[in-house]
């Protein structure tokens, strides 16, 4: 009897799909968080969990976020770049996503971002943060930094090869981001963030635009347009503490 030999054809594995989760600092934010969710929820692919991150709420921003079925933890040290790097120290994720709680998210917001992580040397994306209002002429006064941002962006990748992140619509390498030691507690924490990133080698950054975030003016609406511009430059241009400064305004 002849024995018959099967040869199987070796299918290398497919690597794992990278686990996405979302990060939300919050003080006193119950009027938007449920919007913010909502946008996360509702995008084409599920992100393995959404954390809000308590930074010293006294409304029904951490009930709502319980009930909407978000992790919760408490960071008692107040400062956006505190809780940010306490949701990242909580997330399980591969990849750790900083959206602001009066921020929404576009449909195709996760599904852009999982593509350019398919890249495995992208450490850190940023998208493309739209200031909404319901007058026109205020949405393309507030666009008008927006514009600036992308267009400094476009030039220091071009002449430097180097990516500017922002603070609030950013998904990075949790691994990365806790290795450069998160953000540090200052103004402009995305710019001062990306200097670290510059200076390590394994990775790359990258913009993607179709990562779009509905971002709130309210901190436009509460100092001006060109007051709170004026705050930002000066936090670019040296380190200046988060002390004081709140959700609200800037």
């Amino acid at each position: 009897m002849l024995a018959t030999h099967v040869h199987r054809r070796h299918t290398p594995a497919r690597p794992c799909p990278l686990r996405f989760s979302f990060v939300i600092p919050a003080l006193d934010e119950e009027a938007f968080i449920e919007d913010c969710v909502r946008s996360i929820q509702a995008q084409q692919e599920q992100p393995c969990e959404i954390i809000v991150v308590d930074n010293g709420c006294t409304d029904q921003t951490a009930p709502l976020a319980r009930q909407l079925g978000c992790i919760v933890v408490h960071e008692e040290q107040r400062g956006l770049s505190h809780a940010r790097n306490r949701g990242a120290l909580a997330a399980s994720g591969d990849i750790v996503c900083f959206i602001d709680a009066d921020c929404r998210l576009a449909k195709g917001w996760l599904r852009s971002a999982q593509r350019c992580f398919a890249q495995s040397d992208i450490g850190a994306v940023s998208g493309l943060s739209i200031y909404v209002h319901p007058r026109l002429w205020k949405r393309l006064w507030y666009n008008l930094y927006v514009v600036g941002v992308i267009v400094s962006v476009v030039v220091s990748q071009l002449f430097f090869r180097r990516m500017i992140f922002t603070g609030n619509n950013l998904a990075i390498r949790r691994n990365l981001f806790l290795q450069l030691g998160g953000y540090e507690p200052v103004i402009g924490e995305g710019l001062w963030f990306s200097r670290r990133f510059w200076r390590q080698s394994v990775y790359r950054g990258r913009f993607c635009a179709g990562m779009i975030l509905w971002n709130s003016p309210r901190g436009f609406e509460h100092h001006g347009f060109v007051r709170t511009l004026a705050y930002w430059i000066r936090g670019a241009a040296r380190r200046v503490s988060q002390e004081g400064y709140t959700y609200k305004t800037y």
